[in-house]
């Protein structure tokens, strides 16, 4: 293919030419100038690409603000809360997704009481073969009677998990409500919101969300993210400000073995520098992250309680009994889209069942707390420290029907119509 004497051709097989001097060796050729000036050339254009970035670059970034925390400050409340307009909502207008503001109400942060009742239902724990429960303490009550109608170690302290976040939404729509921010603030995403672990919305520094958008991903998704940034706007940035008024809001509820140490229900931290009670600011990729020395806890019974706090004012279930959602950016940029969110709480599908939040942490197990109605009569249910979600969800709704049927409720036309209507 290639000649036998005289100059070689190919340049990958071999850039030699025979020398003249002894007529078989090989001695390399000298290359042409071309070579030479093409690589100045390359050389000079990345030149002036390391200049544009570290220069021009560098220099509009330095524009933005660092403080990328609003302040707050008190102004009057928005005329309307506004959700996401595909959020298939149960409560409200599912075309626009709000309710007006001549509907809402203040929240009631008054002590609750649920009184001690009897076992008037017939359900059995389930157990596994040696015998052994496959659920921890659990609780229902009827919302009417604020009475106990069955319980299981009900009194019992236990890990809560991504629970957490029904406290961090109601502390969130207090302060809305006395006017200290609108659910329609923006708020712009941290540096340290996005590092967080778990679950998440994903959230991208620099980007723009309301507040309502940030109770979407926290109620549908369970996003830690968003949690950590709006537990961040609340104080201003202190998370520990944040914590020691959602402790305070319980015990104003009356959840007396309630202790929040985080904001989202995170596990505990092994390290970090301690600044309160079981709270700690640990260095993570050259950030200050407020973390948690011990975990949150709390029983079926005060769980219950929020849940009713929860269930007297509907807005805050047109947040948590989302099925499904798409989380679009205050100015609608994200670079890829809307992130589809999915309820962690699959028994949410159900027309009676309002949803409210779900948790899971290798100490909690599978936890959730929820709310179901039925031709008007509306139960509690909480669920600590199932072994798997598949069964918590199968029990929480055993709850509800055994419940239900017990009771002589039955679906109304009212009902049925409703819940169709806002399906399609």
């Amino acid at each position: 293919m290639f000649k036998t004497r005289g100059k070689y051709d190919g340049f990958f097989e071999g850039d030699y030419r025979k020398s003249k001097s002894s007529g078989h060796g090989l001695r390399k050729k000298r290359r042409k100038p071309l070579f030479g000036l093409a690589a100045i050339f390359i050389i000079l254009i990345f030149a002036v690409a390391c200049v544009f970035h570290f220069g021009f670059a560098k220099k509009k970034t330095g524009e933005v603000p660092q403080e990328v925390i609003p302040k707050i400050e008190k102004r009057k409340p928005q005329k309307e809360y506004i959700l996401a307009p595909r959020a298939m909502n149960k409560i409200g207008d599912a075309d626009s997704g709000y309710i007006p503001r001549s509907e809402i109400h203040k929240l009631d942060i008054s002590e609750i009481e649920i009184k001690p009742g009897r076992n008037i239902l017939d359900i059995q724990i389930p157990r596994d073969r040696k015998g052994l429960p496959r659920i921890g303490p659990s609780v229902l009550v009827d919302f009417d009677s604020m009475k106990i109608i069955w319980g299981y170690r009900a009194n019992e302290t236990g890990q809560i998990a991504s629970m957490t976040k029904m406290m961090l939404m109601f502390v969130t729509f207090a302060l809305a409500d006395s006017g200290v921010f609108s659910l329609l603030d923006t708020v712009k995403v941290t540096d340290e919101a996005p590092l967080m672990g778990g679950s998440q919305a994903y959230l991208d520094r620099g980007e723009e969300y309301t507040i309502s958008q940030l109770l979407s991903g926290i109620a549908v998704c369970s996003a830690n993210d968003a949690a950590y940034l709006l537990a961040q706007f609340i104080s201003g940035g202190d998370i520990s400000k944040t914590i020691e008024l959602m402790n305070k809001f319980g015990t104003r509820l009356g959840l007396k073995n309630t202790k929040f140490y985080n904001a989202h229900g995170l596990p505990p931290a092994r390290s970090g520098k301690d600044i309160a009670d079981g709270v700690a600011i640990q260095k993570y990729k050259k950030r200050n992250i407020y973390v948690a020395k011990k975990p949150n806890t709390s029983t079926p019974i005060e769980m219950a309680k929020l849940a009713v706090a929860f269930c007297r004012y509907p807005r805050l279930l047109l947040y948590t009994n989302i099925s499904v959602d798409s989380l679009w950016d205050a100015n609608m940029e994200r670079p890829f889209g809307p992130y589809l969110m999915n309820n962690h709480f699959k028994a949410v599908k159900d027309p009676y069942i309002d949803g409210i939040k779900t948790g899971y942490t290798v100490g909690a197990g599978y936890c959730v707390t929820a709310s179901a109605i039925k031709n008007g009569r509306r139960l509690i249910a909480v669920v600590f420290d199932a072994q798997t979600q598949d069964l918590r969800d199968a029990f929480i709704k055993k709850l509800f029907d055994t419940a239900f049927d017990s009771l002589g409720i039955k679906d109304s036309l009212a009902d049925t119509i409703s819940t169709s209507e806002l399906k399609k």
